[in-house]
């Protein structure tokens, strides 16, 4: 119902993934992340409101990053969730290894440019959060 795009890379097809960044909000990622290299894995959450008129591009951009994301170390697995509220809000749930394979990551990211790109399509900054894999409570059907 809420999903847009629940894309699932195999580890043999493809590449990587996407995250948020420029020089400021790389520094933000590494403040937020510190040491926490949580043994069981870390799961980033990272919500976007997109320019209207840019949804599709932002969309198809996603996906193509996606497939290079599966190749970088540390990486578990991504998805792209679409809010029913409203449908220029996004939400992508990663999981790695350890938050340091996902601040390695957006490193790469702004790097290579790819950054700024996604950037200009936000309508408000993206909000980041790490979070430990391991969870205090669960169910499951």
């Amino acid at each position: 119902m809420g999903i847009l795009a629940d894309i699932r890379v195999p580890k043999t097809a493809c590449n990587q993934t996407l995250t948020i960044c420029s020089e400021t909000n790389s520094q933000q990622v590494s403040s937020q992340m510190g040491d926490s290299n949580v043994a069981n894995g870390v799961t980033v959450t990272v919500n976007w409101i997109i320019k209207p008129e840019l949804v599709e591009n932002f969309i198809a951009t996603l996906e193509k990053m996606f497939h290079q994301t599966r190749l970088r170390e540390g990486f578990r697995n991504i998805r792209l969730l679409r809010s029913d509220a409203d449908s220029n809000h996004f939400i992508l749930i990663e999981e790695w290894d350890a938050a340091q394979n996902f601040q390695d990551y957006v490193a790469w990211r702004t790097d290579r440019g790819e950054m700024e790109g996604l950037l200009a399509m936000v309508a408000a900054q993206p909000q980041i959060g790490i979070w430990d894999i391991t969870p205090l409570a669960a169910a499951e059907a």
